[in-house]
């Protein structure tokens, strides 16, 4: 019996993609021109292969509208070729204006006119060096940068298509839909509680031969007993960002700790070996972590997540079984769901059995 629930954690505002563009198209701050949209619809109508009208780079500028990622991503392309442009034409701008104030004040000297000409020759001459100079030294340095891939990285934190296009799709990073999971019709071992009488119609349902499988005996169990020692949870999770989600802990939350249920205990054991859990809580514990499980469902000392993590592609669902057990207590719980998107710090998604808390 599966039922689920979607989590919704909170995520990126969409429109801080249009103040991005905003900014990068006229800067108020800083003094540098501002781009026109022409050139930035025809570097989008470059990578698209129409063309694209400069009405939809206006109007992707205005307040309150959210622009297409090709808009934003072309913008920053030529703010990043602009600031490269400026920075070396102005190195080679400063070149040139000493060398122009050392041959003015060589003119303004009394010496021969034949020796002006030679002397203004020679600074002419070293005016040419010194602007070829500096500019090979420029190409250098911008070449040694991308050989190193320092303006790529950059360029990256700018320009992260994944990024950009998950802020504008919005919605939880992880979907996750839990239910309880067993490998029969029936659980295993399950606690009537006192309170729940047992109908004299559903006793001689049980009674009667492969009664085991009736469905009514599965509905009362699962709707009205509570796991003894043992439950199991199937949690089936997809991925929804382009960046990549990993989720890096599970372990039990909101946990309510009393004594021992009594009454009847109905057990239908497995006649085999139940493998299917990678991961046990031992409820009787404080603060129980997520324990490697062996080949045979028996609990190891190492703790699971310390060797590995769940990783999640846009789309892609991964079904996880884990095992939660006690002989002390009677336990409620939910259980909580750590993960990272990309480079961001970790978050958190409670998930629950439909609406109430585990019980064991």
């Amino acid at each position: 019996m599966m039922s689920g629930r979607r989590a919704r954690p909170a995520e990126i505002d969409a429109s801080r993609l249009g103040d991005l563009l905003r900014r990068t198209v006229r800067p108020t701050d800083t003094g540098e021109p501002w781009l026109r949209p022409a050139d930035i619809a025809e570097r989008v109508s470059e990578r698209r292969g129409r063309p694209c009208p400069v009405e939809e780079v206006a109007a992707a500028l205005r307040p309150g509208n959210v622009p297409a990622t090709d808009i934003v991503r072309a913008a920053l392309e030529l703010r990043a070729e602009l600031k490269r442009e400026e920075s070396g034409s102005a190195a080679v701008r400063r070149a040139q204006a000493d060398d122009e104030e050392f041959i003015a004040r060589a003119l303004r000297t009394d010496a021969p006119a034949q020796r002006r000409r030679r002397r203004a020759s020679a600074l002419a001459n070293t005016t040419k060096k010194k602007t070829a100079w500096a500019v090979g030294i420029m190409v250098a340095a911008g070449l040694t940068l991308l050989a190193t891939g320092v303006i790529p990285a950059v360029l990256r934190q700018f320009i992260n298509g994944a990024a950009i296009e998950d802020a504008i799709r919005g919605g939880p990073a992880i979907t996750v839909t839990e239910g309880i999971y067993t490998d029969g019709p029936v659980p295993a071992y399950t606690v009537i509680p006192p309170h729940q009488p047992i109908s004299a119609s559903l006793l001689r349902a049980i009674a009667r031969p492969a009664g085991v499988g009736d469905p009514a005996l599965a509905r009362f169990l699962l709707g009205k007993g509570v796991a003894g020692y043992s439950l199991q949870i199937r949690i089936i999770a997809q991925g929804n960002r382009n960046e990549s989600v990993r989720i890096i802990g599970i372990e039990p939350v909101d946990l309510h700790r009393s004594p021992p249920l009594h009454g009847v205990l109905f057990a239908t054991p497995s006649q085999g070996i139940d493998a299917n859990a990678v991961m046990g809580f031992d409820l009787d514990q404080v603060d129980p972590p997520a324990q490697s499980l062996n080949e045979v469902g028996t609990p190891q000392k190492t703790l699971y997540f310390l060797n590995h993590t769940i990783s999640l592609a846009a789309g892609e669902q991964v079904v996880t079984i884990v095992e939660a057990y006690t002989r002390d207590y009677d336990v409620t719980f939910n259980l909580g769901i750590s993960y990272i998107v990309g480079q961001s710090s970790p978050r958190t998604m409670i998930i629950d059995n439909g609406g109430r808390p585990f019980h064991v």
